[in-house]
């Protein structure tokens, strides 16, 4: 299909809006990627289908409507719409990535398209995910976005694989729901950055810690200083973790960004080639 014309010319842009929204699916929401399912073409007995297999309360107990009632419904539009209004809110994202991976398989072509449109739409309104290759994940605000992709992209550049898999696994667990692994993000990010430290010190079984007291020059002063704080407070939060004192999600999604920055820097200061 033709891209409209503000696409071919690069003239859209987005808007992006600070992310309020990570669990729940406001109405609105709901209505607009009803809207964009429907613009992909795909048959509302399908939608339905693809619809009515996640609304039921348990899998025992999904609802399934007698299709003749349909054609006598004087807009089918708003019988999608209702029961896209009474799923609970983590299976209109299970819904999205159905709706990816039927147009993946018999709609080649509009899969990239619905992608797009999804994505604008959660950047557009602050949603706190993103739809890719079929899978909706976690997504940051700007500023995270784009050191995390530099990030990855200088890791797979200069060959870490294993550190830039730590950081995938870190965004991963910040993915999870309905209960995202903090914990979990928090030492996958430390742990990038601890295979990179590794790496340009030659310390191959070192820790970070030892690495930040062994070669303090390796950050810059007072840097120095506050990576070590951060390789601490990780280690309480990620390793060593005392009841009643778990990190925030906030606090989680700072830990990585800030381990990826470090990442970035322990490869351009030294030259990784």
């Amino acid at each position: 299909m033709n891209k409209k014309f503000s696409n071919r010319y690069e003239f859209k842009t987005v808007e992006e809006t600070p992310i309020t929204i990570r669990e729940e699916a406001p109405s609105d929401m709901r209505c607009v990627v009803l809207d964009i399912a429907l613009q992909m073409n795909i048959s509302p007995y399908d939608l339905r289908k693809i619809i009515c297999s996640f609304c039921g309360k348990t899998l025992k107990n999904k609802k399934r409507s007698d299709f003749n009632n349909w054609l006598k419904c004087i807009s089918i539009r708003k019988k999608l719409q209702k029961l896209m209004d009474n799923c609970k809110w983590y299976y209109i994202y299970d819904i999205i990535e159905t709706i990816s991976l039927y147009l993946s398989i018999y709609k080649r072509n509009r899969a990239h398209e619905f992608e797009n449109e999804i994505n604008q739409y959660f950047q557009q309104t602050g949603i706190g995910w993103r739809l890719k290759n079929g899978k909706i994940e976690y997504r940051g605000n700007t500023d995270f976005e784009f050191e995390i992709k530099k990030t990855d992209a200088l890791l797979e550049k200069v060959g870490l694989s294993t550190s830039a898999s730590e950081i995938k696994a870190a965004i991963s667990d910040l993915s999870k729901r309905p209960n995202p692994d903090i914990t979990g993000s928090i030492q996958h990010g430390l742990a990038a950055l601890e295979c990179v430290a590794r790496e340009v010190t030659g310390g191959s079984n070192a820790t970070l810690g030892k690495i930040l007291n062994d070669r303090p020059g390796i950050f810059p002063k007072p840097l120095d200083a506050a990576m070590e704080k951060i390789w601490g407070y990780a280690s309480n939060m990620g390793r060593h973790l005392k009841e009643g004192n778990s990190p925030s999600y906030d606090e989680a999604e700072f830990a990585v960004y800030v381990s990826a920055a470090a990442c970035s820097y322990l490869i351009k200061k030294l030259k990784i080639k």
